[in-house]
């Protein structure tokens, strides 16, 4: 092993230039080994290594005589690299000890330019060896330079150039730096400041700011923790645009209404990154200064207070921290202004109209440098906060939002109520009604709607805060479980779930509704004629009744029995009946009335029957609804006799669904016709069930059956019919030939059912009723 203690070639790494808004980071060589500094090969366009170990870089793009950094207190170190970094350019420092350093560079201000002179001899070089000079900003922080060294005897060589530079007295290498603004990666030119902050400070104190005084730090003495082994750190405090036009890109992305100034601290080494590394052993003064145009401590001055979030390797991360308010007298705050990005036009401050009319620029002398921790001003200007550890700094705006109507209420399924929220500021600890927010409200859970003056019932309303922070809806309740969302921007509990449950409602204003008594003629009497409910009422149910007939077959023939008058109105129950008996009978039309409970409606299917045809079909009720009623109707027909048979007619498909109504139609005229079945739907009413008879036999050809369904006891009757089991689509020839609520003149808790089976075989037929309570 043959040791050098007097010449030295040169060999060069590559070294990453720095990135916008992060710190410098370097990266490892590429392919072949150059000098890389600010005048070579990309890199830390601020740093520059000087002669003799370069040629001079005055001249070269990068090199701004105006931007030295005077500032600073860098140090040199030289470790041994593990083989040779021309042949192996991504070759790094061996794991022993450093062959020389970590020494503090002293500060030459009229040649602008660090140095440190290295005693060669003492460090043992190793003629077969290769060694690497790293200067950086403090121990242990990001490289701003590296240099690869050969040493060979008879001076310095320089790799790429073949120079030669002879060793001071034989022995010393002048290691010569310049460092500019900036090298610390600073991504703001015209606010920020790259600083060295040491841990023992002999005046007990030290102050740094930026460039324009507007924000700062006060560091006291044994602020950093002993044990991290560093006695000093390089402090980057840099300006960052609130750009508070949207959540995502804002500076402290807290969620929270943002303002002018916002501010990075950090150090290098990043104290994030080193195990012990924070909190700080003596709390730092962070000082911001603010704009907003209201007065200090005047009443009604927008709520804002200085806070921080912590930033780990470029990347934010927890949640926002308020800062104990202490002084900042040294901020200078005149002329404040914002920064060229955009910023939120109007502050929510109690005081709308007054913020909207101010420009910016004219409220500098708003500015204050200090406020007093015991003063609980409207808003903290120039502002200073204590502080255990550096990332993000900046003012917001602590708002949050309460239910305060609406929620666990109960009330009956389509009946409305109001839900509200209130948006309030808490600024220490002193609440105040955020005026003019927007905040929406949508239906999550549930058959609900919300709406408000300006905005039509539907699934989502937006509404604004009034003077006292509420914004409000009107929320009809659906039957269940209901679940309303309420969102807004710029608070801390944003969304906020109110539940309320929608019971079912007894009918109310039921009646029936009857016809007058018509005869139909023997053999050949046919009518159609109608029901009507009362003023303001909907329909239900109806159909006809048989006046004056016991058991015995009395062989009518029912052809419609359906709500409304088809494509007109909802208040009627239309029915066309025919008499082939040989004696004449009296009929009556029933029509079941209430007030339109919620979701009403009448849905509708339609079917053509040829001459001689057959159909059966259902309507179907939306979902969450069920059937009260319904029935079938031949459509655009008058009133002459146009031939049809009603087979069956009731709710729900044999023991299945009861959100359908099911009928069977027989087209025994020479044409076709068009029959539409109807089914009167509604969410389900208190009480509401479905309630059957027996199935009951009826003999071929003859088979007759006369019979009533019976509600339980309270409960009154909506709708009924009969349904012929067990059969598919082909017809299967029976004849309703009366369905309708009652018995005449006595109750309306029962649904009464005429049937006839005019096939050749046997047929199950099963009546119903449709029963709720009424109120």
């Amino acid at each position: 092993m043959r040791y050098v203690t007097r010449f030295f070639a040169v060999a060069i790494v590559v070294l990453a230039g720095c990135k916008e808004n992060s710190p410098v980071q370097p990266v490892p060589p590429q392919i072949n080994a150059l000098i890389v500094d600010g005048a070579h090969s990309n890199g830390n366009k601020d740093f520059f290594f000087l002669p003799p170990l370069v040629t001079s870089p005055i001249g070269s793009p990068n090199y701004d005589p105006g931007k030295f950094n005077a500032h600073l207190a860098p140090v040199a170190e030289v470790c041994e690299l593990v083989a040779n970094p021309i042949l192996f350019p991504t070759t790094d420092c061996t794991a022993g000890p450093l062959v020389f350093g970590t020494a503090k560079m002293s500060l030459d201000l009229i040649n602008e330019q660090y140095q440190l002179n290295w005693d060669t001899q003492a460090a043992g070089l190793i003629l077969t060896s290769f060694y690497r000079i790293t200067v950086r900003g403090s121990a242990r922080g990001k490289a701003l330079g590296l240099l690869d060294i050969d040493p060979v005897l008879g001076g310095v060589k320089n790799l790429r150039t073949g120079d030669v530079v002879q060793f001071q007295d034989g022995r010393t290498l002048p290691i010569k730096v310049r460092i500019e603004q900036g090298a610390f990666g600073s991504s703001n030119a015209n606010d920020f400041v790259e600083q060295v902050v040491p841990n023992v400070i002999p005046t007990g104190t030290l102050d740094i700011t930026t460039n324009t005084g507007f924000s700062g730090a006060r560091f006291t003495s044994g602020w950093l923790n002993p044990n991290l082994g560093i006695d000093q750190v390089v402090v980057i405090i840099e300006r960052i645009g609130v750009n508070d036009g949207a959540p995502e890109t804002s500076c402290l992305i807290s969620g929270l209404e943002e303002m002018e100034g916002c501010y990075r601290f950090r150090t290098d080494p990043d104290l994030h990154q080193i195990e012990g590394g924070l909190p700080f052993a003596q709390n730092v003064i962070a000082g911001v200064c603010f704009q907003i145009p209201a007065d200090i401590g005047a009443e009604g001055g927008p709520p804002f207070e200085l806070v921080r979030r912590e930033e780990v390797g470029g990347q934010l991360t927890r949640s926002i921290v308020t800062l104990e308010e202490v002084p900042a007298p040294f901020l200078r705050c005149d002329g404040f202004g914002t920064t060229a990005l955009t910023l939120r036009a109007a502050v929510r401050s109690g005081r709308l109209g007054d913020i909207a009319k101010a420009g910016w620029h004219a409220v500098a002398h708003t500015i204050a440098r200090v406020i007093e921790p015991t003063a609980l001003h409207a808003v903290d200007l120039g502002a200073g906060g204590s502080t255990d550890g550096f990332s993000r700094f900046g003012f917001v705006r602590r708002a949050s939002m309460t239910v305060t109507s609406g929620d666990g209420a109960t009330a009956p399924a389509g009946s409305t109520m109001q839900a509200s929220v209130q948006v309030q500021n808490n600024h220490h600890g002193v609440m105040s009604p955020v005026v003019g927010q927007l905040v929406t409200f949508t239906v999550t859970g549930g058959d609900g709607s919300v709406s408000t003056g300006t905005c039509s019932e539907g699934n989502t309303c937006a509404a604004t805060t009034d003077g006292t922070g509420n914004a409000t809806v009107t929320w009809r309740l659906g039957l269940g479980v209901n679940t309303l969302q309420a969102t807004t921007t710029q608070v801390t509990n944003s969304p906020q779930t109110l539940t309320a449950t929608g019971t079912p409602s007894a009918l109310g204003a039921y009646e029936v509704a009857t016809s007058n008594a018509i005869t139909l003629p023997a053999l050949t009497g046919f009518a159609r004629d109608v029901a009507t409910c009362s003023a303001s009422k909907v329909v239900l149910g109806g159909g006809t009744q048989v006046v004056g007939q016991g058991t015995a077959d009395f062989d009518t023939r029912l052809q419609e029995s359906a709500p409304g008058i088809v494509n007109v109105s909802t208040n009627e129950w239309l029915v066309s009946i025919d008499n082939e008996d040989a004696a004449a009978h009296n009929v009556q039309f029933f029509a079941t009335c209430a007030n339109a409970p919620y979701r009403y409606q009448v849905v509708t299917t339609d079917a053509v029957i040829a001459a001689a045809g057959f159909a059966r079909t259902t309507a179907n009720c939306p979902a969450g609804t069920v059937v009260l009623g319904g029935g079938e109707q031949v459509a655009g027909e008058g009133s002459a006799d146009f031939n049809t048979r009603l087979q069956e007619s009731g709710p729900g498909i044999v023991g299945a669904a009861t959100n359908a109504w099911l009928a069977s139609v027989r087209n025994e005229d020479g044409v076709s016709h068009t029959v539409r079945v109807f089914a009167v739907c509604a969410s389900p009413p208190l009480g509401y069930e479905v309630v059957t008879g027996a199935v009951t036999s009826l003999a071929a050809g003859v088979g007759f059956n006369r019979d009533a369904v019976q509600c339980p006891a309270g409960k009154v009757v909506l709708g009924g019919g009969a349904l012929v089991v067990g059969e598919g689509s082909g017809n299967f020839n029976t004849r309703l030939q009366e369905s309708a609520p009652g018995i005449v003149n006595i109750n309306t808790n029962v649904w009464l059912v005429s049937m006839k089976n005019l096939d050749g075989v046997a047929h199950n037929v099963q009546f119903s009723a449709v029963c709720a309570n009424a109120a």
